[in-house]
């Protein structure tokens, strides 16, 4: 957490304005921003402990990640903050090899999780996609193929509909 502490301590002397602070103004939700964007760059340290430091809890933090990029492109003054405070606070970034070592296997086994989450999400998304396309275009009477004459109907699936659901990847018995 003295990595935190130096980012914080470093902005308030540089602006005289409490961070931590009950405040809403935009002056000091804007440094707090600053000061979240150079702790999430900068450390592997959660959202929620990120958050803590300034008494705020991980959705102000992600809210201020986002608002940052605004911030910074609209005015200069901020941007200048945050390069002298980032530029002020590099000693603070060159871990010991032992604390690079614990940060950068705990920040990769986390990745791994978070990433190994989306493939599982993003898959189940796939196949409720792909049953969803192929139950819209085989269904005689709601689906596309009610617009098809009864006659056409076998032609057109041979056709039109098989070819068009390999092209895409899905496999289906019609």
């Amino acid at each position: 957490m003295d990595i935190l502490k130096a980012i914080i301590e470093n902005i308030e002397e540089r602006t005289s304005i409490c961070i931590s602070c009950k405040d809403r103004s935009y002056e000091t939700t804007s440094l707090r921003n600053i000061y979240y964007r150079i702790a999430r760059d900068n450390t592997v340290l959660s959202l929620n402990k990120i958050g803590s430091m300034v008494n705020r809890d991980h959705a102000t933090v992600i809210n201020g990640l986002k608002k940052f990029e605004y911030i910074t492109k609209h005015n200069e003054s901020y941007l200048k903050i945050y390069k002298q405070v980032l530029q002020n606070t590099t000693d603070f970034f060159k871990p010991t090899p032992e604390i690079l070592d614990k940060n950068t296997t705990d920040s990769l086994k986390m990745e791994v999780k978070r990433l190994n989450q989306t493939v599982y999400r993003l898959r189940h998304e796939k196949k409720v996609m792909e049953s969803q396309f192929v139950d819209r275009m085989t269904r005689k009477d709601s689906g596309y193929l009610a617009l098809i004459p009864e006659k056409e109907m076998p032609n057109f699936i041979n056709y039109k509909v098989i070819p068009h659901l390999k092209m895409l990847g899905i496999k289906t018995e019609l």
